[in-house]
C-alpha cells in the first residue's frame, strides 16, 4: 500500500509551515525530528454503476480466494517502537455479577406508536447493580445488530443471540478506561517529546487545530531546560497527551527507548482533577486531546462522555459566542477559540452518531459568526481548507443525530432524512472540483491522508442516511435513492483507499455487517461474490488493524462466522439455480 522512508531518505513534510527556528533546541537533529511516512497509494474510490449491473448477466464464478484478496490489498507493515496501553479491566467491570444481557434489538426498526411521536429506537445493555449502557439507532452496535437480525431472517445459519455477543464482551474493553499500574518515574524523555510534538502537528493540527505552535514551543524549551518541575499540572499532562498520541500513531524516531503510551496517558489521568477543577482554555485543549486518544484506541463511549464535558466547559468559556473586544485578548486567541469550538462540534457530531446518542452541540446555541473565518492560516493550501470543509458536514451529522434523538414521527424524520441527503450532495458540489468525493485525488505529500479522511467521513454519513431511509423509508422500491446500494461500495472503497493509521474500526465493522445482510438477503446476485471478496477483505483488515483489546473472542468469531454464512448462502444459492435448469 505504500512504502517507508528510512531516516537516510529523508523529505521535509508539507503539512506544517515552519514559522520558528529551526535551531530552538540543540539536542534536536534534522534525523530525530523525521519520522517515517506512509505513502498512500492514489487509489480512485469510484467504484463505477457498472459494478452492480453484473446481475443482468449469466455467468459462472469460483469463490474468491481470501489468501490471494489479501495478498494484492495489504503490503507488510512496519513494527513499531510504541508500548501499547495496558488494557487491565476496570474495578467495576471486574465485579458484575452475572451475565450482561441485551434488551430493544426487535424493535430497531419499528415505526413509532404515538401519533405525537416517538424517540428513536436503541439498544440497552443491561450490566448489572442497576447500570446499563445506551446505544441508538445510528451506533455502530445497533447497526450490526440490525444487519444480522434482518440477515437471520431469511438465512438461518447465523444466530443472532451468540452473534451479537461481541457488544457485551467489548463493552468493558471498548468503553471503560482501564487502572493500569502508574509508573510516575516513566517521564517522556525530552528528545521524544519534542519529535512526538512534531508528529502531532503533522498528523492531526489540520484536521484538529486545537494547539499554538509556540506556545508549545515555549512549553517544551521549558521542559527540556529545567525538567518536569518547571511545568504547571496542566502542562504536564498536555505534554504527556501530545506524546502519548503522537507515539500511538507511528514510531518515534531517534528515542533510545519505547514509548509507552500507555502509562503516559494514565500520568494524564491522575492529573484530570486539575483539568475540570478551574475551567480554561488549556483545559479545553487537555480534554479534546483525551477524546482524540480514546478515539485512537476505540474507546468510543469514554470519548463521547469526555467530548461532553469539553462541551460544558466550553460553553462555561463562552466559546459558543462571538467574543467582545472589552475582553482584551490577544490578537491569536480569537481564532483559536473558534478553532478550538469547532473541533468540539466535529468530534461530537462524530461519536454522537457512532454511540447513537443525543449530541451536546447544536447549531441553535451558538453564534454562526464565529465559524466565518476557520482557515488555517499556518498550513498550505488545501489543508488550510479541511477544518472550514469538515465542520459543514459536521453540521449535517449534527442534524442527524438530532433526528434520532428527538421526538418525531415517522414522517417528519422521513422529511429529515430527504433533507439531510440534498445537503449532502450540496456539500460535495461545493468542494473543489478536484476533491470531490468519487473523484480520483492527485496531491502530492500528505495533504491526501487528510482529504481522504474527509471522503471517508461523508461516505460513512452517506451509508448511514440511506441505511436509515432502508428501514424508516417507505417500503416502495421506486421512493429508494438510486445510489442507495452503490453508497455502500463507495463507502467502502473509501476505507480500503486509507492507510491503516487513518482507518477507524467502527466504519469497517459497520460496513461488513450491511455487506452482510446484503448476501444473506440476496446470494443469487452475481453482485454477492463481489460483495463476499469485500467481506473477506474487511475481516482481514480489521484484524490486522483493530488494537487487540478491541478483537474480543467473540468478534473474532463474528466475522468468521459472517463470511463463512455468506459464503454457504452463495453456494446454495447455486446449488438452487443449478437444479431450476
Amino acid at each position: 500500500m505504500g512504502e517507508s522512508r528510512g531516516p537516510d531518505n529523508i523529505t521535509p513534510s508539507p503539512r506544517v509551515l515552519q514559522t520558528e527556528p529551526s535551531g530552538v533546541y540543540p539536542s534536536l537533529s534534522e534525523a530525530g525530528l523525521s519520522a517515517i511516512e506512509m505513502a498512500i497509494s492514489d487509489g480512485g474510490i469510484d467504484l463505477a454503476d457498472e459494478l452492480w449491473e453484473l446481475d443482468g448477466f449469466v455467468a459462472s464464478c469460483n469463490l474468491p480466494d481470501e489468501n490471494a484478496a489479501a495478498e494484492q490489498l495489504f503490503a507488510p507493515q512496519p513494527s513499531q517502537n510504541t508500548v501499547a496501553p495496558s488494557y487491565h479491566r476496570s474495578p467495576q467491570s471486574a465485579n458484575k455479577p452475572g451475565p450482561n444481557r441485551l434488551y430493544g434489538v426487535d424493535s430497531l426498526a419499528s415505526p413509532a406508536t404515538s401519533n405525537s411521536g416517538d424517540m428513536s429506537s436503541g439498544i440497552f445493555l443491561e450490566k448489572g447493580r442497576g447500570n446499563s449502557q445506551f446505544f441508538g439507532f445510528t451506533s455502530t452496535a445497533a447497526t450490526i445488530a440490525l444487519c444480522i437480525r434482518q440477515a437471520t431472517d431469511t438465512h438461518h445459519r447465523l444466530a443472532d443471540s451468540e452473534s451479537l455477543r461481541f457488544i457485551m464482551d467489548c463493552s468493558p474493553m471498548c468503553d471503560e478506561i482501564p487502572c493500569p499500574e502508574l509508573n510516575r518515574h516513566a517521564q517522556p524523555q525530552a528528545l521524544s517529546s519534542t519529535v512526538a510534538a512534531q508528529l502531532f502537528f503533522e498528523d492531526y493540527h489540520a484536521a484538529h487545530p486545537i494547539l499554538h505552535r509556540p506556545k508549545m514551543d515555549v512549553l517544551l524549551e521549558r521542559y527540556i531546560c529545567h525538567g518536569q518541575q518547571s511545568l504547571s499540572p496542566l502542562e504536564q499532562s498536555l505534554l504527556y497527551l501530545v506524546t502519548a498520541l503522537a507515539a500511538s500513531s507511528r514510531p518515534i524516531m531517534g528515542s533510545s527507548k519505547a514509548v509507552d503510551a500507555g502509562n503516559l496517558y494514565a500520568l494524564a489521568l491522575a492529573l484530570f482533577p486539575h483539568v475540570v477543577g478551574t475551567p480554561s482554555l488549556d483545559s479545553m485543549q487537555i480534554l479534546l486531546l483525551h477524546v482524540l486518544y480514546n478515539i485512537h484506541w476505540s474507546k468510543w463511549s469514554i470519548a463521547w462522555v469526555l467530548c461532553g464535558i469539553a462541551v460544558r466547559v466550553g460553553q462555561a468559556l463562552g466559546l459558543h459566542r462571538t467574543s467582545p473586544p472589552e475582553l482584551g485578548l490577544e490578537q491569536s486567541q480569537p481564532k483559536l477559540r473558534a478553532r478550538i469550538w469547532a473541533v468540539t462540534l466535529i468530534l461530537d457530531a462524530h461519536l454522537s452518531m457512532n454511540q447513537g446518542r443525543p449530541p451536546g452541540c447544536q447549531q441553535a446555541h451558538w453564534d454562526s459568526e464565529i465559524f466565518a473565518n476557520l482557515k488555517v492560516a499556518e498550513l498550505q493550501w488545501p489543508l488550510s481548507e479541511v477544518l472550514r470543509w469538515r465542520v459543514s458536514l459536521a453540521l449535517i451529522q449534527q442534524r442527524l443525530n438530532l433526528a434520532f434523538s428527538s421526538v418525531a414521527t415517522d414522517e417528519e424524520r422521513l422529511r429529515y432524512l430527504e433533507e439531510l441527503d440534498a445537503q449532502l450532495i450540496q456539500w460535495k458540489e461545493e468542494l473543489p472540483p478536484e476533491f470531490q468525493p468519487e473523484q480520483q485525488t492527485i496531491l502530492e505529500g500528505d495533504a491526501h491522508i487528510d482529504i481522504y479522511r474527509l471522503h471517508l467521513d461523508y461516505f460513512n454519513l452517506v451509508q448511514m442516511i440511506h441505511w436509515a431511509l432502508v428501514n424508516h423509508g417507505p417500503k416502495a422500491r421506486e421512493f429508494i435513492a438510486p445510489r442507495l446500494r452503490a453508497s455502500e461500495s463507495i463507502c467502502l472503497g473509501a476505507c480500503l483507499a486509507l492507510h491503516d493509521r487513518w482507518a477507524r474500526s467502527d466504519h469497517f465493522i459497520t460496513a461488513m455487517g450491511v455487506i452482510y445482510r446484503d448476501i444473506a438477503q440476496h446470494p443469487e446476485k452475481l453482485s454477492a461474490r463481489t460483495n463476499l471478496e469485500y467481506l473477506r477483505v474487511i475481516k482481514l483488515h480489521l484484524q490486522r488493524m483493530s488494537h487487540q483489546h478491541l478483537l474480543s473472542a467473540s468478534l473474532t468469531a463474528l466475522f468468521e462466522n459472517m463470511v463463512k454464512a455468506a459464503e454457504e448462502a452463495i453456494q446454495d444459492s447455486s446449488v438452487d439455480d443449478q437444479r431450476d435448469e
